[in-house]
């Protein structure tokens, strides 16, 4: 992986960032009256569509001016945003901040449209937004309880500025182009018919699949698991997230990708089922919920790879971030909002719907693409 690429991996986990210390952060402003407990759904539908929004105007922007103008304006946002005095209201700072952090998840995008092996450098990607994520949170809970959410949002402005300072030098101001076969640099190209449709399966499978991560640790309490206990299955569940990345990047050289993730989500939802069918208080459940977190991971790349196989021109490719991130603001909460008040167990069988009806688009995508045949080009590698 070059320096740009290893760059880009770097300033779109910067963006990203925000996500791992959500809980974090919305427990303060709760406690300092900033928002009500009911609100705090609303409020991170708000940031993470902001975010996606970002990624998808940064794709736009580099193409227009360049590559580099994406970081910039993406980290005066993002420290607007984070600065704004706590007068303003939370409903409009955190998703400006979540528009700057989206910016610069965008060149992490326009790097996997740049990548050779998809599959594999959005396996990194994930494993290295997961660790970063982790190390962050672990650091603000070692140093004690903040009561300013203001002091960790300036500390995500300092890292994201020493960040940026670093690593966009590295970024090639020719991130944003495409290329034909002769490795000419070429006007961007439209997402076909079917990238849209891969577009709209990456989003539905990762809004179910985070809809069940997000409140699993809520159903596990709720099916009387221990809180004690609860955390640790959510733990172990993460770690057979990073287990799935890593898995995904060692298995990353493939084709018939949509066959891979029609299986892969068959999986999750086998597992899933097993939860809800037989409960999660002994040995079985543990497996069954290091199994989930494991499946969801190992699919998440492979989405990113279906979208090239589906527009092997990459015209939708830069575009997967913001797929992603559109369906994980809206499917948890709309469907936390419609079903947790009647049943916890709800809302897991209507993430494993919005999973499944993903699995009948990439169907739809297969048949699509076997009737028209392999149109696929050549593409040269990223330099």
């Amino acid at each position: 992986m070059n320096r740009t690429l290893g760059a880009c991996v770097g300033l779109g986990s910067i963006g990203l960032l925000i996500l791992g210390v959500q809980p974090l952060l919305y427990s303060i402003y709760v406690r300092n009256g900033l928002i009500s407990e009911e609100q705090l759904g609303l409020l991170a539908a708000f940031e993470i569509a902001a975010i996606a929004l970002g990624s998808a105007a940064g794709v736009r922007i580099a193409s227009a001016l360049s590559v580099k103008w994406v970081g910039v304006i993406g980290l005066v946002i993002f420290a607007i945003g984070n600065l704004l005095p706590e007068t303003i209201p939370i409903m409009m700072a955190r998703p400006l901040a979540g528009l700057g952090g989206g910016l610069l998840a965008s060149l992490a995008a326009l790097a996997v449209a740049a990548a050779v092996n998809v599959n594999r450098f959005t396996a990194i990607y994930l494993f290295v937004q997961a660790a970063s994520q982790y190390a962050v949170l672990q650091w603000f809970s070692g140093v004690g309880a903040y009561e300013s959410a203001f002091d960790i949002q300036v500390v995500f402005v300092i890292v994201a500025l020493v960040a940026v300072s670093i690593l966009l030098p590295f970024v090639s101001n020719t991130l944003g182009q495409t290329y034909s076969s002769d490795g000419t640099a070429t006007q961007a190209v439209a997402p076909s018919r079917t990238g849209y449709l891969a577009l709209v399966a990456a989003g539905l499978f990762l809004g179910g699949s985070i809809c069940i991560w997000a409140y699993l640790g809520v159903w596990l309490e709720f099916s009387g698991i221990a809180p004690g206990k609860a955390a640790q299955m959510l733990a172990v569940c993460l770690a057979g997230q990073m287990v799935g990345t890593v898995l995904a990047g060692v298995f990353s050289k493939s084709s018939k990708f949509g066959s891979r993730i029609i299986l892969s989500s068959l999986v999750l939802i086998f597992a899933v089922s097993g939860m809800l069918w037989i409960g999660v208080e002994d040995l079985s459940g543990w497996l069954l919920v290091i199994l989930f977190g494991l499946s969801w991971q190992f699919i998440v790349p492979a989405t990113t790879a279906f979208i090239e196989e589906a527009d092997p021109a990459r015209g939708a490719l830069p575009y997967s971030t913001a797929a992603n991130l559109t369906g994980a603001a809206i499917f948890p909460a709309v469907l936390g909002y419609s079903f947790a008040a009647q049943n916890m167990d709800h809302v897991l069988v209507a993430g494993m719907v919005v999973v499944f009806a993903s699995l009948v688009v990439i169907i739809a995508i297969m048949v699509i693409r076997g009737r028209e045949g392999d149109q696929a080009i050549e593409r040269v590698r990223f330099q």
